[in-house]
Order: C-alpha cells, then sequence, then structure tokens
C-alpha cells in the first residue's frame, strides 16, 4: 500500500518498525518529514503480544 503524506504530500514507504521484545510492526514513513501512519488493529496486536512477552 502506498500514499502520499498528509502532511507534506510526499510519497510515503511501507516500513518495519521494531517494538522491542521481537514484534515488529507494518507502518507507512515520510522521509521527507518523519511523519508516520500505523493501522490500529496493527498497534493493538502488538500491544497485546508485547504485554504476553513482559508479565
Amino acid at each position: 500500500m502506498t500514499m502520499k503524506c498528509p502532511k507534506c504530500k510526499a510519497q510515503m514507504k511501507e516500513v518495519i518498525v521494531d517494538i522491542g521484545y521481537d514484534i515488529e510492526v507494518n507502518s507507512l514513513h515520510c522521509a521527507h518529514c518523519g511523519f508516520n501512519i500505523t493501522e490500529e488493529r496493527l498497534l493493538n496486536k502488538a500491544i497485546e503480544k508485547l504485554r504476553e512477552r513482559v508479565v
């Protein structure tokens, strides 16, 4: 999925963000202004995994 940045209109790139504990989340990142977009459902899944591993 590609889209233009809502802040600066530059092309965004799909990236994988490592949030620690071997948990990664797919996001869209704008290299021009640094804006990031991550789907809420993906963040929620990552938070659940993080909770399982930290406890």
